[in-house]
């Protein structure tokens, strides 16, 4: 198990982030749903490596997010699978591997010898033509560290990145900063990590995708999916750790240490109001919809004029308009939701530690009209 101090990191490996045991922001929505769910996700589950064992799933994930923040690490990370249609007339079968044997007067079959030794055989008797097995040989003999993607969602994830990069009012929110950047620190006596998409010095920026079946309206679909998949928590912490960064309570962790990395610390620090949040929400399955949508937890800015600014500094007026701003209901849900979670926490760590299941303390209840939606009762 990782123990590691409070800090900024850089460059941190995504397993060794994933292994230190400390409160996410998606710890912290699982608590919601309940503790049980919490604890079965969580480094207190032994059984856990088993639930996370790679799938196609999770390692095309994984390189969707180093494609749209790490792209110069795409190829280095991950790569095609083969594609038997790009290869004209090939041989995909051991009935075929032997059939063109027979042609050339070879042995269709040898005792003991496997699909790979017929098509090294039928090579070696100078046939020409792309053969699956040796294909596919080379390819696991060449793939080093990286991962395979199949070859149709290879050419998708090209295709999605191409979409994403084209648009200068979606791309500007993906350069000029640095991605998978990992924060932890200590809230209420209770240890905390986070991790940054994409960390900039005037805020920043976390990409998600989503598929639409039902075929809601874009926009409500977008507005649907930030609230039941809770994405205003994750945002709601990582915008007060930009604060804590910005106000220097967080400093770098001395592994991190570089003048590009320094740079952007410092120019956080520099910066005289509250980050700025954006939302990039792409569409899978092909569909060219890319929105990029900023989030606010606080009230509007205070207006300003020159008149009444007494002639100070636009930096001093900016400032000026920024400290009568409070939370907006969106930010004090945020607030609140994350309190609930992070009290959850706490007291399910007192009674039941991190080495037994988090069982709900009052399994016993009622459901009465009280539970339900005032739509439902009068439907």
């Amino acid at each position: 198990m990782t123990i590691m101090e409070n800090g900024i990191y850089f460059n941190l490996p995504e397993d060794e982030y994933h292994a230190i045991p400390r409160l996410s922001a998606s710890g912290i929505c699982n608590i919601l749903v309940s503790p049980a769910t919490f604890w079965a996700d969580s480094w207190m589950n032994p059984d856990k490596k088993k639930r996370d064992d790679d799938t196609d799933a999770r390692i095309l994930g994984r390189a969707y997010h180093v494609a749209r923040f790490q792209p110069h690490l795409l190829d280095q990370m991950f790569v095609s699978k083969i594609n038997p249609d790009d290869y004209e007339g090939l041989l995909t079968n051991a009935t075929m591997i032997e059939a063109e044997l027979d042609k050339l007067m070879e042995p269709k079959k040898l005792a003991g010898e496997k699909v790979l030794d017929k098509a090294i055989r039928l090579r070696e008797a100078g046939y020409s033509k792309p053969i699956l097995h040796l294909l596919q040989n080379d390819w696991e003999a060449n793939l080093g560290d990286r991962q395979g993607i199949s070859a149709d969602y290879w050419q998708q994830l090209k295709r999605d990145m191409e979409l994403l990069h084209q648009d200068s009012e979606i791309s500007k929110h993906l350069t000029g900063g640095q991605a998978e950047v990992s924060v932890l620190w200590t809230e209420d006596g209770i240890d905390m990590k986070c991790r940054f998409d994409y960390l900039k010095p005037n805020g920043f920026t976390d990409l998600k995708t989503f598929d639409n079946p039902m075929r809601k309206n874009l926009e409500n679909k977008i507005v649907t999916d930030f609230q039941y998949n809770r994405y205003y928590i994750q945002a709601f912490i990582y915008w007060r750790v930009f604060e804590l960064i910005r106000r220097g309570k967080i400093d770098l962790a001395w592994q991190a240490a570089n003048e590009n990395i320094e740079q952007l610390i410092e120019a956080i620090r520099n910066r005289p109001t509250a980050g700025e949040i954006w939302y990039i929400f792409q569409e899978k399955r092909g569909i060219p919809n890319v929105l990029a949508r900023e989030i606010d937890f606080r009230t509007p800015v205070a207006e300003s004029h020159p008149i009444n600014d007494a002639g100070v500094s636009h930096e001093t007026s900016v400032a000026l308009g920024e400290k009568p701003r409070r939370l907006n209901s969106l930010g004090l849900k945020a607030k609140l939701d994350v309190e609930i979670a992070m009290s959850k926490f706490a007291g399910y760590m007192d009674i039941y530690g991190p080495d037994k299941p988090w069982r709900l303390i009052r399994p016993s209840g009622r459901i009465t009209d009280a539970d339900c939606s005032t739509y439902f009762l009068e439907s």
